[in-house]
């Protein structure tokens, strides 16, 4: 059952790129571009651990991302969840993620909206101090209590999300579950929503004169929106 849940997900993983370029969405061309941005996330940290009504907590990310004119990116984000509580059973809980992401992305027709698909690995690394205490979880058959506990996983990284150009930046949000196996068990370690913005800064178009690419000015005037499509 587990192999046919992971050969299921790995499917997933790839496949997730053919629904980016259906056919509902028009096939518009970027320009090769960078881009740096962050914002604000809700992370469920660990489900395993985290069996709350609301187990969502504040984080912060960091992203740069290079896009390519075949509308395929690559992304590598940072998420970190400040230190929690979760009490009685955990204290002083601390998660950071790095993610490498591959993200097609396609065109809504007659909108300036992208939608974008999540296919990555992530790295987990979460900490905390376990008392035990009120604990109705398997982490007590793994686990002493009165006794720090740190989880490195890596995980998979599957999600979708959307962005939407303004002036001089562009808005983006996406939702995303990562699985991995944790405690003998393999399943959805973690749900993130995620919201923020980032700055292309700068890109590449071809000369077709000089069969040459031209590098543009390192950040786009707050007044040339769109321009960098």
């Amino acid at each position: 059952m587990r192999s046919l849940l992971k050969s299921i997900l790995v499917g997933l993983f790839f496949t997730n790129f053919v629904v980016a370029q259906n056919t509902l969405f028009k096939n518009k061309i970027h320009s090769e571009n960078l881009f740096l941005g962050g914002g604000l996330n809700l992370s469920s940290v660990n489900i395993f651990r985290n069996y709350t009504e609301n187990p969502y907590h504040v984080g912060w990310t960091i992203r740069a991302s290079y896009l390519s004119k075949n509308n395929f990116r690559i992304t590598a984000e940072y998420f970190r969840t400040p230190k929690f509580q979760l009490n009685p059973t955990w204290k002083d809980v601390r998660s950071n993620n790095l993610v490498f992401s591959f993200n097609a992305l396609a065109n809504i027709i007659d909108q300036d909206i992208t939608i974008y698909t999540i296919s990555g690995i992530c790295f987990q690394s979460w900490k905390g101090y376990y008392t035990g205490l009120n604990d109705f979880s398997d982490a007590r058959f793994y686990y002493t209590e009165n006794s720090w506990v740190t989880n490195k996983n890596i995980c998979m990284d599957l999600g979708i999300g959307f962005e939407k150009p303004f002036p001089g930046f562009y808005l983006y949000g996406d939702f995303r579950y990562r699985f991995a196996d944790i405690d003998k068990r393999f399943g959805i370690i973690d749900a993130l929503y995620q919201i923020g913005i980032h700055f292309p800064i700068y890109f590449y178009q071809n000369d077709s004169k000089n069969k040459t690419k031209k590098r543009h000015k390192i950040f786009k005037r707050f007044n040339d929106k769109y321009s960098w499509f």
